[in-house]
């Protein structure tokens, strides 16, 4: 039997303001629900490496400060980030890698700030001759270097209702008692996106795992007494569209080893597709989202771009290769392509009659030559083949073009130009939700890729962007990529993986536009 009396961590009761089910997990000692995460884990040792440089620089600076004060107030427990002497009192601050204060920040920070407020007689024990009260404001220290003050008052008031759920949810025996199946049916509140929900929403058939539903509409399906994605698909209430329904009922329709695809070939967005030209560009971006954040840009650093494009006349023979897996209905599929994944770079692309080139930034004055180079390949196309199209997959091609020109007050108007409605850039993302339905969870290109990448499907080096950012930007935090700096093995090693990572999402985009064009072909 979980023991309800125990301390509440702060740190767990504030997240589950957005999930019960973590706090359920914690409650129960659960911890092995719980799916691993690279990502979060890297942001969180970021923060701890914020943590030291500030610490370092009020010891540099000679502030008097605390850091690691344990408390305890009432049923709850928690370590103070820190408290900074300024102006005859303690102010109590946190500092996060991130760019903005976000709400679970605030959150935490709001019980972090009940903790010292019922505890001000110990903040002064290493300190008597202090005699220091708790200034009434508290802060939110960012990574781009700005600070954002939060009242205590406002964070108290924000505060009791959150403690009190958790109060709630610790003292339910039944709940506490409950399978985990029973406590996930249970559970009104939960994120999706955290380790322990991932863990869960596959094993319990959840309604979040339909492409198009999100936490809101997970409680709406509740109230209608909806509890899994094969109840929504079996037996739809009304009021909702028939695009949701029909996307439910192929997701779970989609048995393991097979896939299942509808097309309308009659889509507007498939219909205007064009062909594909022998000038044509397949481009992807990579941008480490973490790197060199200050007040006034907090955007990352566009480390690499890259496109594959045919140096032929011709694409020559059609592209399209084999599914990975049957689908479900066309019995006549072309032989699987026995190739194994291209070791080299370049190697994907001259398999597909391409070639692969990128352009590499390590730094901003890397970045600004990397627009100035490719703007000038793509106009050297554009005079060789004026009817070609720059091909990409969702909307963040052209973010980071807008980004490049803007942040850099560089070639404006012809990124313009390469944005404009009627210009050349082509999302294939957009074509792709308007024609296509799958029985896959989503529409990303890795999700769209068993329907026409054989056997050249992606290895586990080259299957997370999440990592791909983690890889490089570590690389560069350790200074291996600085100017002047020699190139270790290792550090060649991880750029070549990245680049691969580059070429694969280009070959992948072309390859897709010649299956987009061979769906549209298909009868009605």
């Amino acid at each position: 039997m979980p023991d309800s009396s125990r301390l509440l961590a702060v740190s767990e009761v504030a997240h589950a303001a957005n999930c019960q089910w973590r706090l359920w997990c914690y409650l129960t000692d659960n911890t092995q629900l719980e799916s691993p995460d690279v990502f979060h884990r890297y942001i969180g040792d970021l923060t701890s490496g914020e943590d030291e440089k500030l610490a370092a620089k009020y010891r540099a600076a000679g502030r008097v400060f605390q850091t690691d004060l344990e408390l305890t107030a009432e049923d709850l427990n928690g370590t103070l980030p820190f408290l900074v002497y300024e102006d005859d009192s303690w102010v109590l601050q946190m500092a996060r890698f991130s760019a903005h204060a976000r709400q679970d920040s605030v959150n935490l920070l709001a019980g972090y700030a009940h903790l010292a407020r019922h505890n001000q007689e110990l903040l002064n024990a290493d300190f008597p001759a202090l005699a220091a009260k708790l200034a009434p404001y508290a802060q939110i220290l960012l990574a781009d270097g700005k600070t954002v003050d939060f009242p205590l008052d406002e964070l108290e008031e924000l505060w009791e209702p959150i403690a009190d759920q958790a109060r709630e949810l610790a003292g339910d025996q039944v709940l506490l008692s409950a399978t985990p199946e029973e406590a996930w049916r249970a559970l009104a509140t939960v994120c999706g996106s955290c380790t322990h929900c991932r863990w869960a929403l596959e094993r319990y058939d959840d309604p979040l795992l339909i492409s198009g539903v999100g936490p809101g509409l997970r409680r709406e399906l509740r109230h209608e007494n909806i509890f899994t994605a094969s109840a929504f698909a079996a037996n739809p209430p009304s009021g909702y569209s028939p695009e949701l329904i029909r996307q439910a009922q192929l997701q779970v329709a989609q048995h393991p080893g097979e896939l299942l695809l509808e097309t309308n070939p009659l889509s507007p967005a498939l219909m205007a597709l064009p062909e594909p030209h022998p000038g044509d560009v397949y481009l992807d971006f990579e941008n480490d989202s973490l790197w060199g954040w200050t007040l006034k840009d907090h955007t990352g650093l566009i480390y690499l771009g890259g496109l594959v494009c045919c140096d032929q006349d011709s694409w020559g023979e059609q592209k399209t290769l084999t599914p990975a897996l049957p689908i479900r209905g066309q019995e006549s599929l072309p032989a699987a392509d026995t190739l194994n994944m291209a070791e080299e770079v370049g190697e994907l692309s001259t398999r597909i009659g391409g070639k692969y080139r990128r352009f590499w930034a390590h730094n901003r004055a890397q970045e600004r030559q990397l627009l100035i180079d490719l703007l000038d390949f793509l106009r050297q196309r554009f005079q060789r083949f004026p009817q070609m199209h720059i091909y990409h997959y969702s909307p963040q091609e052209r973010l980071y073009l807008q980004r490049l020109s803007s942040r850099h007050g560089l070639l404006q108007g012809e990124v313009r130009d390469l944005l404009a409605g009627d210009g050349p850039l082509r999302d294939l993302q957009q074509v792709v939700q308007s024609a296509i339905r799958t029985g896959q969870g989503g529409y990303s290109l890795k999700e769209m890729e068993p329907f026409y990448m054989g056997s050249w499907m992606r290895s586990e080096d080259l299957d997370n962007g999440a990592d791909s950012v983690i890889v490089y930007d570590a690389l560069s935090r350790a200074g291996a990529l600085d100017p002047g700096a020699e190139l270790s093995v290792d550090a060649a090693e991880q750029l070549r993986l990245l680049a691969l990572y580059n070429e694969y999402d280009c070959c992948s985009t072309a390859l897709l536009h010649h299956w987009l064009i061979a769906q549209r072909r298909r009868p009605a």
